[in-house]
């Protein structure tokens, strides 16, 4: 008699069991390697805005400006309250004001012998919950001057900008799991643009 090829109750119950065991495992850390590289990639595009923007000033010889924006056609204000995760904008700022004089992208010259405002880049919010939470010095705008130096509205009055406080001129971004997972970003007075795991000042990063 032919014999018949397969699996057994007992042979379908121990795979079963197997594969889910194997399935306990690597879901959590498939979820994980997605959070991670979330931050990752959100953290990252936001230090290349920076970067640009030092970019540009030194090319310029003019002064740079990325604010927050939430609804991404103008700087939402000093001590709006807002995140930056609700996006920014990149823009050459001319006549120094800290304020966009322009129209969207692409609309002004942005060549160096230009002399109205520019917006070089809009950046909408970001997907997901993730939080980009600025310290105290760059609540709503960072701009670079010529030199590649860095100035913050470390008051309200906007017109006059000021040196940047290392230990206040960061930015943390966090996800749902707090603080042991969050990733920063800072900004030397000297314009210089870094990744950092804890705060300039030793401590660690907060989370609201």
């Amino acid at each position: 008699m032919k014999r018949q090829s397969g699996f057994n109750i007992i042979e379908l119950m121990i795979t079963v069991a197997v594969f889910g065991v194997l399935l306990g495992v690597g879901v959590p850390g498939i979820q994980s390697y997605i959070y991670n590289s979330r931050l990752t990639t959100q953290i990252n595009s936001f230090a290349t805005t920076l970067n640009h923007a030092r970019s540009e000033a030194i090319k310029l010889n003019t002064r740079v400006v990325v604010c927050l924006s939430s609804n991404g056609t103008s700087c939402d204000g000093y001590n709006s309250g807002q995140p930056w995760n609700k996006g920014w904008i990149l823009f050459v700022d001319r006549d120094g004001n800290s304020d966009i004089d322009a129209g969207g992208v692409g609309v002004d010259d942005c060549a160096q012998d230009s002399t109205t405002d520019c917006v070089i880049s809009v950046l909408p919010a970001f997907v997901g919950s993730n939080v980009l939470t600025p310290a105290d010095s760059v609540k709503d705008i960072v701009a670079f001057v010529g030199d590649g130096s860095v100035r913050c509205n470390t008051n309200a009055d906007i017109a006059t900008l000021e040196t940047c406080p290392r230990a206040t001129s960061f930015f943390t971004l966090c996800d749902f799991r707090g603080a042991a997972y969050a990733k920063g970003v800072a900004i030397s007075t000297t314009g210089r643009v870094s990744s950092i795991s804890k705060q300039p000042n030793g401590s660690a990063f907060t989370c609201p």
